[in-house]
């Protein structure tokens, strides 16, 4: 009995010494399971100087010049090709020219209500229809169809790449403000869809889906009273 109570006092007097003198700043951590930690050794790898450029937008000049630059617009065929502005409303560039000086042909500016490309679901650009041709002048090709079907995609060189746009419909029609609106709900965006299918003049056979975002130039026309000419086209998006 005495023995036992021997090499009791012993282990507890062995247990108080080792908590005495134990450093107040080791922290020992738990053991995880070694399955949750098996990783694989990840090799040395030599670090290349140069791996990455770093290249200046290319859009830094024209922003420089303009602050409203918000992209550039080509067609293929056309004379279409023109940087795109955005002003406080949509009379600001009506007669304004991309130095914001005074100018017949006025620019091609985005309508003021959008944010930009890519953000909203129907983007409008406009431009006026001149008699030589030029600003949106050749933009009633769109009712040939042989122009129509075989230049099908409209390129937007924005703030933050290339952008294509695949047009679906084209159309002359009264000004009417159903048709420039900038955003809907779910149900509308697709009785829109189905009014612009409607409208066109030319069979593209093809249908946009619902969550496409929507691109459409507008310019006068003459054939109509208060007319103007519609090009609708939806955003064509790379899954490579």
């Amino acid at each position: 009995m005495q023995l036992n109570l021997i090499r009791f006092f012993l282990i507890i007097t062995i247990v108080l010494i080792n908590f005495t003198y134990s450093s107040p700043d080791e922290f020992i951590s738990p053991t995880s399971p070694t399955y949750l930690i098996d990783m694989p050794d990840i090799p040395n790898r030599e670090v290349k100087e140069h791996l990455f450029q770093v290249r200046a937008n290319p859009s830094i000049k024209l922003i420089n010049k303009n602050k409203d630059y918000v992209g550039w617009i080509q067609i293929e065929n056309t004379v279409i090709d023109y940087p795109i502005v955005k002003g406080p409303d949509n009379d600001f560039y009506l007669k304004r020219n991309f130095e914001q000086q005074p100018a017949d042909a006025g620019s091609i500016y985005m309508d003021y209500r959008n944010f930009g490309f890519g953000f909203d679901q129907h983007t409008i650009i406009y431009g006026h229809n001149m008699k030589n041709d030029s600003m949106f002048g050749q933009l009633d090709l769109y009712l040939d169809s042989d122009f129509a079907l075989t230049n099908p995609v409209i390129y937007i060189y924005d703030l933050y790449g290339l952008r294509k746009y695949q047009v679906f419909s084209s159309y002359y029609a009264k000004a009417d403000a159903d048709l420039i609106q900038t955003n809907f709900s779910t149900s509308d965006i697709v009785d829109f869809h189905t009014k612009l299918i409607e409208k066109s003049e030319i069979d593209y056979d093809i249908i946009p889906y619902t969550n496409d975002r929507i691109l459409s130039l507008v310019t006068c026309n003459y054939n109509v009273y208060d007319g103007r000419l519609f090009v609708h086209a939806f955003e064509i998006i790379d899954i490579t």
